[in-house]
């Protein structure tokens, strides 16, 4: 068999797994198929492996994004504009099968066609594949978990009409005011190497950070306008004075009305904090309140040590603008945000103290971005796939 034939029977291999699992996975397959996919996940340890290795949310989240943007419908029968994840007791077997074929789909494909020069085999099981030398930023995309557990890719090249209350235009949510409807909520999750805008049904605008989440209700009832949050987000709030707008934290609360405003809840952080760029908040803690006025911070330490201070709020919100701003930032908080903007894993080599100042493009793949934090600090990396090593600029 010459070199083009075992290609092509590669290629079929990967995407006949990719038709099982993706079959599996909207619950389609037929006896015959459910046996043939058994014997494939069996068949290797590597399979296995590979099962393992991809089980995390977020490469679920890879999959359906990618099986969102490719025309398969003759191999992938299954596969609509939308997949669904159901609530069920084997979400997590769905998980690590999603996971498996994302990785099929992107690096099978990618090896067997040889498309790419950067791509190469690292093992040796045909479907592992790295991409080097780069890792390119974030995009703009989120996941959106409906009412009964199912889970909708938000992508801004996609329009979609979901029900009739909700439909996605332009990869933006869109609901139907309908008075009546009983109270639902929906949650938009945004993975390592994701951010998106979001506009609440109120009106209301929303900017979430790589890495974080919010929950809200599709409706907007009663006396009180009220989402809850994680990781870091920034608001716009509509105005509204017989409806305050509160947001839950995992510590605190913070109500604002028309009010702009950032929230930095990531869990991995030792400090939390609300800072505040036009209008007031209160923010309510165990055992603390305090109202904030424009160009103010409130940060929260582990043992809920309140600390209010002054500050340029620019820095604080360049994100938004999609720039990094660091104003004497130590480079653990700076390389916080680099391990969630491009999913890498950071490790450090040195005892690094040093501290950063500077501003760089959140558009610039990894490589360009630790040029330039190098030019900013007595800091030094290296890179080896996705893992960062962090030292001393000898």
């Amino acid at each position: 068999m010459n070199a083009h034939s075992e290609n092509y029977h590669g290629l079929e291999r990967v995407d006949r797994a990719a038709y099982l699992i993706s079959g599996f996975i909207n619950q389609a397959l037929d006896q015959r198929e459910e046996e043939e996919l058994d014997q494939w996940i069996l068949a290797d340890e590597a399979n296995m492996k590979l099962f393992e290795q991809l089980t995390d949310d977020e490469h679920a989240y890879a999959f359906l994004s990618f099986m969102e943007e490719r025309n398969v419908e003759d191999k992938l029968a299954a596969t609509k504009l939308k997949i669904h994840f159901r609530r069920t007791g084997n979400r997590r077997k769905v998980l690590r099968y999603a996971a498996a074929a994302c990785f099929i789909g992107i690096t099978g494909v990618a090896i067997f066609y040889a498309v790419k020069p950067a791509v190469k085999i690292v093992d040796d099981h045909p479907l592992i594949g790295v991409l080097e030398p780069d890792i390119a930023p974030a995009t703009e995309q989120a996941s959106l978990r409906m009412e009964d557990g199912s889970l909708i890719v938000l992508d801004r090249n996609r329009d979609t009409v979901i029900n009739d209350r909700l439909s996605i235009r332009g990869g933006e949510v869109v609901y139907a005011n309908r008075p009546g409807d009983s109270l639902v909520y929906h949650e938009i999750s945004i993975p390592r190497n994701r951010f998106y805008k979001l506009r609440l049904p109120d009106g209301s605008k929303v900017w979430l950070n790589a890495s974080s989440s919010i929950r809200y209700p599709v409706m907007f009832t009663g006396a009180e306008r009220r989402v809850r949050v994680a990781g870091e987000t920034y608001f716009e709030v509509a105005k509204d004075a017989t409806k305050p707008f509160i947001v839950e934290t995992a510590r605190y609360d913070v109500q604002a009305l028309g009010t702009k405003f950032d929230i930095d809840d990531y869990p991995d952080d030792s400090l939390l904090s609300t800072t505040l760029v036009e209008g007031s908040v209160r923010v309510t803690g165990e055992g603390f309140q305090r109202l904030l006025k424009p160009s103010q911070q409130l940060t929260l330490g582990l043992k809920n040590e309140v600390l209010l201070k002054s500050l340029d709020t620019e820095p604080i919100i360049a994100w938004t603008r999609n720039e990094f701003s660091f104003r004497d930032a130590p480079i653990r908080e700076v390389m916080r945000q680099v391990e969630r903007w491009y999913n890498v894993k950071v490790i450090y080599r040195d005892r690094v103290t040093t501290h950063i100042n500077g501003i760089a493009r959140r558009d610039l793949p990894l490589s360009k971005l630790l040029h330039t934090i190098e030019q900013m600090g007595s800091v030094s990396f290296e890179t080896d796939q996705d893992q960062i090593t962090v030292k001393n600029q000898r």
